[in-house]
């Protein structure tokens, strides 16, 4: 599971009624019959967890009228019927606090609908694959969060996946805000589609009152009528919003990407940083006379047919700079400082609109403004990718996407070595380079074979190499996912030294980026001067610091040993898994909505010490089950509670996923 699972739900039970408690469904009475009637005998705070992946028929709507959490379990994927839509709403006296969260779920043509009518509201909805076909109003589609109340509204909107095909309703939403008292909280890591033939608002926010909003690392494409939009309704609101590291892409030149009204005598604060926008009729463009303050840097607008409008009206008190403003037909404004005019080199143009080598949006940001915009609202450092922001001494590309990763399969035809040697630019002549290893048995959506043996890298000749640390010769057709990250906060080589950083079975990283951080995203590969034929497996622990710690506890670690490092901030391609499995099987299944049905990706991962799995794992791609495993390669169980951290290269999955257009999951076999 993820760790948003338990630590949501923990969050829930503590700041709720303390005397919440669990139910399971299907599980024994009040939960043997529908999940419905589930949910009805649920109490205030209570939390109901489905424990089926199965598809449920609810009828056309899911109840939830009380505060509550309704979450997958760990393990399960639970799939409402095309036709059915959550339907949360809750009606309690003024002033009152009470919280929602629901999670977990597919609906394969439905919507969640949150209503809070009075009280203060904390709700939070993540994680949620959603499918609309049909809309009845400009509300229901997608995700819609109201309050008519008049109590605060917070709110969270997380990694979920959403697509909108309408044709039958105009600006259908992905992600709808609409509090009268106004909100606070944020949209981020959400995946944003839209097909049908009317125009999308992909992340509508419409305060009545005094509002504050952080939305970033989206994406946001097809047909669209706004990409993020924000509309006070009330004349004298006070609007404060941050978009940060947001990709946004229209078909067809429809609709606006970033698009902001102003109320006519009250105050709105944008902060609109390193943003990408391509191909839509607006880039970033301002309605009416309101006042406008904030800045718009670092942003990349190309290939729209107006790319920024910002009026004299509202142009005293709202800067911009750092801007790359290219190929659009029109632009109705003064450029600021920074601006840059000259051809991005989009990876694939609109298609594509991450930066290519060569790229003058490289570095090129203000990366100082960037830094602190995200450090004074508690913001992550990711990119519209969820991997790291900053890069080589701590500067930023203009626009969502951050350059420099590079990721590549290495695939060995014989089995007649025991040291395969990688043959790439990104990583030739490189021999300060800290790149990663993870075994994989489908390397860019081809099957491979399994290699039952520890490895690591050494480096020889300006090349690296993959080693079998126990000097055994290598499977044919065995497979490694490789992960060259550029330099950088987060990307470090570490080295044992007794006396020094070995303690037992461990050894301590002392690293600025990672000491007092114990929630970054970590992974580790064994680099050769010596061998370590020995499973390990990264942790946070005493001190502060993070460790290396021996699995298999056989010996102290060793001193002398080197092992590059990469840690970054959680994301939706970030982030610590824990098996739900129980240790009942050899593996565990990953559910993360970037990579579930997608054999391109390009995933990478490291033990935790939470299970002690002394073992080799590599990655699996099941197929029948539309998911990736992480497995034990000599087919041992694997242990209870097992964690792992994981990251996923979603540029290089989105790659490989156009270069093998005509590879479908028809010719795999497990």
């Amino acid at each position: 599971m993820r760790l948003s699972h338990v630590a949501f739900a923990l969050a829930v039970l503590f700041c709720a009624d303390s005397h919440g408690n669990a139910l399971y469904w299907p599980a024994g009475a009040p939960c043997d019959g529908t999940l419905q009637a589930c949910i009805d005998a649920a109490n205030t705070n209570d939390v109901v967890y489905v424990q089926t992946s199965a598809t449920i028929y609810p009828g056309p709507y899911l109840y939830v009228t009380k505060p509550m959490s309704l979450l997958a379990k760990a393990g399960f994927r639970p799939v409402l019927v095309a036709g059915s839509t959550i339907s949360a709403h809750y009606t309690p006296t003024a002033g009152t606090n009470w919280s929602l969260a629901i999670e977990g779920f597919t609906l394969l043509d439905g919507m969640v609908i949150v209503q809070a009518n009075e009280g203060n509201a904390t709700v939070t909805l993540r994680d949620l694959d959603i499918t609309t076909l049909n809309a009845v109003s400009t509300f229901t589609s997608g995700i819609g969060l109201r309050n008519s109340g008049t109590g605060t509204l917070n709110f969270e909107v997380a990694d979920n996946r959403i697509h909108i095909a309408i044709n039958n309703v105009s600006e259908p939403p992905g992600t709808y805000v609409d509090s009268a008292s106004g909100f606070s909280g944020s949209i981020h890591d959400n995946r944003i589609t839209s097909s049908g033939t009317q125009g999308m608002r992909g992340i509508a926010l419409f305060p009545g009152a005094t509002s504050s909003v952080g939305v970033y690392a989206n994406q946001i494409s097809g047909t669209l009528g706004y990409g993020i939009t924000e509309f006070p309704y009330n004349s004298s609101a006070a609007a404060t919003l941050f978009a940060v590291s947001n990709a946004i892409s229209c078909a067809a030149q429809s609709g606006s990407g970033l698009a902001l009204v102003t109320a006519a005598s009250g105050t709105f604060d944008a902060q609109l940083f390193n943003n990408t926008v391509v191909g839509c009729n607006y880039g970033f463009g301002v309605s009416n006379t309101g006042a406008l303050t904030g800045r718009l840097a670092n942003n990349l607008f190309a290939y729209n047919a107006i790319g920024v409008q910002i009026p004299i009206a509202n142009a005293a008190g709202f800067t911009n700079d750092h801007n790359l403003v290219f190929a659009n037909a029109n632009n109705y404004y003064t450029p600021g400082a920074g601006t840059i005019t000259s051809d991005p080199l989009l990876r694939r143009g609109i298609a594509d609109a991450r930066l290519s080598s060569g790229s003058p949006a490289i570095d090129a940001a203000d990366s100082v403004s960037l830094h602190e915009l995200l450090n004074n609202t508690g913001s992550p450092e990711i990119d519209a990718d969820g991997l790291r922001r900053f890069k080589g001494t701590s500067l930023a590309d203009i626009g969502a996407f951050e350059f420099g990763d590079f990721s590549l399969t290495q695939r060995n035809v014989s089995g007649a070595s025991s040291a395969s040697t990688i043959d790439g630019a990104a990583l030739n002549g490189m021999v300060n380079a800290r790149p990663q290893l993870t075994p994989t048995r489908m390397a860019e959506s081809y099957q491979a074979t399994s290699n039952d043996h520890y490895t690591g890298f050494d480096y020889v000749s300006s090349h690296y190499r993959i080693r079998d640390e126990d000097s055994a010769v290598f499977s044919a057709r065995s497979a490694f996912n490789v992960f060259a990250p550029a330099p950088g906060p987060g990307v470090l080589l570490h080295s044992s030294i007794a006396g020094t950083n070995v303690f037992g079975f461990g050894t301590q990283i002392n690293d600025a980026y990672l000491n007092d951080q114990p929630n970054r995203i970590v992974l580790a590969t064994h680099r050769e001067g010596t061998a370590f034929d020995h499973p390990f497996s990264a942790t946070y622990s005493l001190g502060n610091r993070w460790y290396l710690f021996e699995s298999d506890a056989v010996s102290d670690f060793p001193n002398g040993l080197d092992f590059h490092i990469y840690a970054q901030d959680p994301s939706i391609n970030a982030f610590r898994w824990i098996a739900p499995e129980g240790g009942a099987t050899t593996y565990t299944v990953l559910d993360q909505l970037v990579i579930n049905g997608e054999p391109c990706a390009q995933i990478y991962a490291t033990p935790g010490y939470s299970g002690l799995n002394p073992h080799p794992v590599e990655l699996r791609y099941a197929s029948g089950l539309r998911r990736w495993l992480i497995e034990n390669i000599d087919a041992a169980t694997l242990p209870a509670g097992q964690d792992f951290y994981v990251v996923v290269d979603e540029a290089a999955t989105v790659a490989c996923r156009y270069e093998h257009i005509f590879h479908d999951e028809f010719e795999l076999r497990d």
